[in-house]
């Protein structure tokens, strides 16, 4: 074996036969390149920065393909002026329909294996608190002198034209860094057959492909890898802890410890925090070049988005309190002009 390899605790498919889910550094990290050199590249087509220098980096990258785009749109019957359809139309390309075709042609993905789920249990519950506890950040952020002025042009056309254009450019930005890197860097392939077209998310029902010994009640998030639910009654708790354990966020460690034990017990499938954190730098990546509050917040922001999808099941969830948030942020810098 070469490199650096971790190795999970999952011990069967189902059908008896053994398998093991298998950290492998170089192969994430080569992973990792290749994602973050698309993600750049998408970079080139976004809107003018306000860093200077990155802005004369990117000037003939970004002349070259918005270009290409204005062609394309203007074969299609689009006006050159319609910006919101151009940019939309390219990051849909781009972030949606690019991706999947390319696991496609290394291997058939159905939507489900991309994150393309209804939400577990925790669905809900999870997205209503995340909204609240991200809401003061929210008003940090747009409260920023420099945060409006770079979506004044978007404002102009107003709430529908404003929400209707992050409605379709969140959904391609979701599926990508939320659904495809979460599972292109996921490690639950086969082990050693581990390979790109391998490439999807935890098993609906807990582990990787191929690692849930038994079927368990609420996704994902019951275990991981998934084990069997104890016979016997879990030992009373504090009332706080029932309160996150309701939220998903206290799950049984099933005789882990240490860090394995914490990612456990917050329902992370076994290093699926690597996919995470990766999925969170690309994430804050696309950020770059707007208003600095926006930049700070979007690293923690990504990574928790990160882990809301895994956690639920899907990659509706961070996408709703998305739409949530960019909703609020709308609403406070009208009400703030």
């Amino acid at each position: 074996m070469q490199g650096a390899a971790l190795e999970g605790v999952g011990s069967g498919n189902g059908n008896g036969a053994a398998t093991c889910v298998r950290f492998r550094a170089p192969a994430f990290l080569g992973k990792f390149a290749a994602l973050a050199i698309y993600v750049a590249l998408l970079l080139t087509a976004m809107p003018k920065t306000s860093e200077a220098r990155v802005d004369a980096a990117l000037r003939w990258p970004r002349q070259a393909v918005m270009q290409a785009v204005n062609t394309l749109a203007e074969r299609t019957g689009v006006a050159p002026s319609a910006y919101f359809v151009r940019q939309g139309t390219y990051f849909t390309l781009t972030m949606l329909i690019a991706p999947w075709l390319i696991l496609a042609c290394l291997r058939r993905r159905r939507p489900a294996e991309l994150g393309w789920r209804m939400p577990n249990i925790f669905g809900a519950r999870l997205l209503s608190i995340s909204y609240f506890v991200a809401l003061p950040f929210i008003v940090w952020m747009a409260a920023s002198p420099t945060f409006r002025p770079y979506y004044e042009s978007q404002l102009k056309r107003g709430a529908a034209g404003f929400l209707s254009f992050y409605t379709v450019t969140m959904v391609g930005e979701h599926f990508l860094f939320h659904g495809v890197i979460l599972a292109v860097l996921y490690p639950g392939a086969r082990w050693p057959e581990e390979r790109m077209e391998d490439a999807r998310w935890p098993d609906a029902r807990g582990g990787g492909t191929g690692s849930s010994p038994a079927p368990c009640a609420v996704g994902i998030g019951a275990s991981s890898p998934c084990l069997p639910i104890p016979p016997l009654p879990l030992p009373p708790m504090k009332w706080w802890r029932g309160g996150l354990r309701w939220l998903g966020l206290a799950d049984d460690r099933r005789g882990a410890t240490g860090w394995r034990g914490v990612m456990r017990g917050l329902g992370v499938p076994d290093h699926g925090e690597w996919a995470v954190l990766a999925s969170g730098v690309l994430f804050a990546l696309v950020h770059w070049g707007k208003d600095a509050r926006e930049l700070l917040l979007s690293l923690p922001g990504g990574i928790a988005s990160a882990y809301l999808a895994y956690r639920t099941d899907t990659l509706a969830t961070p996408l709703l309190l998305h739409l949530a948030t960019a909703g609020t942020a709308y609403l406070l810098m009208t009400a703030w002009a």
